[in-house]
């Protein structure tokens, strides 16, 4: 078949010549051989505008008909025109064609100079062609821009920019004319040949030429229609000339398989197609490759060539025997490849043959792993060793994968993680992992971690987890245990008088220890009576002693004794034994002879001024309240009276608060006390020369706590051998 139109012809560089016989588009078709058809189109822009010079970049011409090019006569920065126009080139001619020849015709209709070069450029970014028209202001100097307009700065208006103001293009032009007079003209090259081929392999890179004039002199500036022009012969148009190449055939093979079979050979059939019926003799070179499989022990090498005659079948077959035997091994691989393919291509050169296994393996051995442990020891490494073991001897060899996991033990500080492939030759039943264990001088409990098995090849896990355990070697230090012991001052009449505390350890320890303390108000008021202090002790390794020092406030008010409370709290690398103690503000005002006589001076609730804070403080309270009542008290006969010192509240008189003070200090040491049920379970009863004064547990409520408060107190009456808690 053979179609024909007029081919359009180009445009002389001449004056006026405006002889243009085509339509929007024509088409001319040669039928050259059986594989190539010679086709030529022409085709109008796709999109076509003008670059007009300005700094805030708001003029575009749109929807305009004409471009313009070159520099005009306005002031600097405002002069310089240049125009865009682009062609759908991969709508009009077939992928895989192969362009011959490319011209691009423009008229130009008006100008205001001589002859001026006219430059075409690959422009590089994508641009837009808006609804902008300046044709009613004369058209060259531009309007204001619309919507997705390419201006001097947008490449699409006012949403994206070009990289550079006045466009993206190639630095080098495509193609150059000299443009004189109003007429036609032509721009052709090789290069521009290359650029819509590029276009037709990769439509996506199709930004199409900006044409530059003459900008280095005034008044150059040439005005050419564009495709809004009412002259559809003026308007540009892009002729290409190609080679339409007939469709290549492709060639593809497919894998295949088969059981092996214990003798002999077996044949196995790979599938060679093409995707379409031949319309020429297509032709193409195979061969096998081992994989897996060898050649010669599994399989027969095997290679040629397969030739596909024009109008034949489009299938064709490569036959690969197959060696059988009774080896027991795992299903084996080889490759048929596809090459030199002559009027074809190769769509799929590979193919995978799969020679499957139908011999029977022997029972398969069980994998096992037992668990380790060691000492860790002061410093370096020490090597633990895990024992990996074959239920039995196998024929085949046995593969499985093991990794380290942390447990208490934690990789990097208390081990170095491990992981790998143990390889079973045939026959062997036994393997270890060794790793290694970290050493320290930190005392610490022992630390696990686990050694896991995975993935075993001929062979199943029958235990694949072990653990490892590493021993502490590392003496166990003592546990030091804080107290505090508190002190008394006479307030003064003004200014402050210190009153110090002192904590102490139990021992000297190893490690920094911390305690934090507060002072509590009593009958004592905090900036009343003394001022409230706060903050951390810190002893140093070695250091036992620390004194807290809090302020009386001195005053001239006869008020008795007042107390108040030092707490401790937060312990760090220690414990509480005592975790309070009382501070005692000695009234000295009111009386001549010091202190009331029937309050303890040094500590109001020591009442037989033992020394010690006891239940039996209590039970002297309440052997005189049952004997005497509860009222106030009368000064003895003389300035210094024996104990007891009943008033422990200091408002002088006797009463129940008395001794429920003291309960309540006490029952607030309970944490360093023993229990009233006795020692923990498994722990043996201590000596009664040991044995500290029992009080009641902080969980018992007030009555219960009341009752113990008196049977702890009869009994201490009796218990002279025992050391009552020092305060």
């Amino acid at each position: 078949m053979f179609f024909s139109s007029p081919k359009r012809p180009r445009r002389a560089q001449t004056r006026n010549r405006r002889a243009w016989p085509w339509d929007e588009r024509s088409l001319r078709l040669e039928r050259l051989e059986p594989r190539q058809v010679l086709a030529s189109v022409s085709l109008l822009p796709s999109q076509d505008n003008t670059l007009f010079e300005d700094t805030a970049g708001e003029l575009s011409n749109g929807a305009g008909e004409y471009l313009f090019v070159g520099r005009t006569g306005q002031p600097a920065g405002r002069s310089l025109r240049r125009g865009l126009v682009a062609f759908d080139v991969g709508s009009a001619i077939p992928a895989g064609a192969t362009v011959t020849n490319v011209s691009l015709s423009l008229n130009m209709s008006r100008t205001i100079s001589g002859s001026e070069s006219v430059r075409l450029h690959r422009v590089t970014t994508g641009w837009g062609e808006g609804s902008s028209n300046s044709d009613n202001r004369g058209g060259g100097a531009g309007t204001q821009a619309a919507s997705g307009d390419a201006t001097w700065l947008h490449s699409r208006f006012d949403t994206s920019f070009w990289n550079q103001s006045g466009g993206d293009f190639a630095s080098g032009a495509s193609a150059e004319t000299l443009v004189g007079d109003t007429g036609g003209y032509v721009w052709s090259s090789s290069q521009m040949l290359a650029d819509v081929q590029a276009w037709i392999d990769n439509p996506a890179a199709n930004f199409g030429w900006i044409l530059i004039g003459n900008e280095s002199a005034d008044s150059t500036a040439k005005r050419f229609d564009s495709k809004e022009n009412g002259s559809v012969s003026n308007r540009p148009a892009l002729t290409i000339e190609f080679d339409e190449a007939a469709p290549d055939v492709s060639i593809s093979i497919n894998g295949a398989s088969i059981s092996e079979g214990d003798q002999g050979q077996q044949i196995l059939s790979f599938t060679v197609a093409l995707s379409a019926a031949p319309t020429q003799n297509v032709s193409v070179n195979f061969a096998t490759q081992a994989d897996t499989a060898t050649a010669g022990s599994d399989f027969t090498a095997t290679s040629g060539t397969l030739t596909f005659t024009a109008g034949g079948p489009s299938q064709r077959q490569i036959d690969v025997p197959i060696l059988g035997d009774l080896d027991v091994e795992p299903d084996e691989q080889f490759l048929v490849r596809l090459s030199s393919p002559v009027n074809g291509t190769l769509a799929n050169d590979t193919a995978v043959g799969t020679i499957r296994n139908d011999d029977q393996a022997s029972p398969q051995a069980s994998i096992s792993v037992t668990n380790a442990t060691v000492s860790e020891g002061d410093a370096g490494t020490t090597p633990l060793q895990f024992v990996v073991t074959l239920s039995a001897a196998s024929s085949q060899a046995v593969s499985v994968n093991y990794a380290t996991a942390s447990g208490t033990a934690t990789s990097g500080q208390d081990f170095t993680s491990a992981s790998g492939t143990l390889n079973f030759a045939p026959g062997e039943t036994q393997m270890t992992v060794s790793v290694n264990v970290l050493g320290d001088t930190q005392t610490e409990n022992d630390e696990s971690f686990t050694l896991n098995l995975s993935n075993p090849v001929n062979a199943t896990l029958a235990n694949g987890q072990a653990t490892g355990t590493i021993l502490d070697d590392d003496d166990v230090a003592p546990t030091v245990a804080i107290s505090v012991v508190g002190n008394s001052a006479t307030e003064g009449d003004a200014g402050t008088t210190p009153l110090t505390f002192t904590v102490s350890l139990s021992l000297a320890s190893t490690e920094t220890v911390t305690v934090q303390y507060a002072t509590v108000a009593g009958t004592a008021a905090a900036g009343q009576d003394f001022t409230s202090a706060s903050g951390t002790l810190t002893f140093a390794p070695g250091e036992i002693q620390k004194s807290v020092s809090v302020n009386v406030l001195g005053d001239t008010q006869a008020e008795g004794n007042e107390t108040f409370l030092l707490r401790l709290s937060n312990p760090q690398n220690s414990e509480l034994s005592i975790d309070q103690a009382t501070g005692t503000i000695v009234d000295d005002d009111g009386q001549t002879g010091g202190p009331r006589p029937w309050q303890n001076p040094v500590e109001p609730m020591d009442v037989n001024n033992s020394g010690f804070i006891s239940p039996l403080d209590v039970l002297i309270i309440i052997n005189e309240i049952n004997a005497n009542g509860i009222g106030p008290l009368a000064p003895p006969s003389s300035s210094s009276p024996p104990p007891p010192f009943f008033d422990v509240n200091g408002d002088d008189a006797l009463t129940i608060m008395d001794f429920f003070l003291i309960i309540n200090h006490i029952n607030a040491r309970a944490s360093a006390l023993r229990s009233l049920a006795g020692p923990p379970p498994g722990e043996a009863d201590t000596t009664m020369a040991t044995r500290q004064p029992e009080v009641a547990p902080a969980h018992m409520d007030h009555d219960a706590r009341m009752a113990v408060a008196w049977d702890t107190a009869l009994r201490e009456v009796s218990r002279e051998d025992e050391q009552p808690l020092r305060y």
